[in-house]
């Protein structure tokens, strides 16, 4: 006798997020994201480039994303993309070309980092409209819609990476999100920056680390 096998449809990622802002007991449980399957991922991972792992990504994402409105004018286009052409036009931008896709050789933001750990500094847009705006209605309100146009900005930017990055830079093993303080992070009950990177995990296929730093010091904002 054949039985036939039901194959459950992908939980949404944002429906994910949802659930992870209004649940309380999931919100107080442990934040640990990587797994044993995510980890053994990590040796094939390290021999390909970020260029290599962009291109992927971007063909995951390419389907993934059905839409065919610009998630920011609501307009409808013929594009791939979630954001149509004239708005990611109007979206400030680095110009990463002329610095081989490291901001770091930028001598005056070189300057900031006088111990700096990192031999890397990437960033999407400078931090001014629309995503400073679309980051502090995400940090103070907990709205999904800023959560997709911030994830489909960093899509975008991924994109121009990839065509300007050095083939000798390898992919990342994980995502670590920027942690926020405890006190903060019970008073608003998520981390923005850990939906941004659950989100993107999913898509890209790589395991979140959130215990990887912390914040012993609260900002003001």
């Amino acid at each position: 006798m054949k039985t036939s096998k039901s194959n459950s449809p992908e939980p949404d990622p944002l429906i994910v997020a949802r659930e992870s802002i209004s649940n309380p007991n999931t919100r107080c449980q442990s934040r640990r994201e990587s797994s044993g399957n995510s980890r053994s991922r990590l040796t094939d991972r390290s021999n390909s480039t970020l260029a290599q792992f962009f291109e992927h990504a971007i063909k995951k994402l390419q389907h993934i994303q059905v839409t065919r409105h610009c998630v920011y004018c609501h307009q409808s286009h013929s594009g791939h993309s979630a954001i149509c052409e004239h708005c990611l036009s109007l979206i400030p931008q680095f110009d990463y070309h002329k610095i081989e896709g490291d901001l770091l050789n930028r001598p005056e933001i070189f300057k900031l980092f006088p111990r700096a750990k990192f031999d890397r500094l990437l960033a999407i847009t400078p931090h001014q409209y629309p995503l400073n705006l679309w980051l502090t209605q995400l940090k103070y309100t907990g709205s999904l819609t800023y959560l997709t146009h911030i994830s489909a900005l960093i899509t975008e930017h991924l994109k121009r990476l990839a065509k300007v990055s050095s083939s000798s830079v390898t992919a990342p093993d994980y995502l670590v999100p920027v942690p926020i303080f405890i006190k903060k992070w019970q008073r608003r009950g998520f981390n923005q920056s850990y939906l941004i990177a659950q989100q993107l995990a999913r898509y890209f296929d790589m395991p979140v680390d959130n215990d990887v730093i912390f914040r012993v010091k609260q900002n003001v904002a």
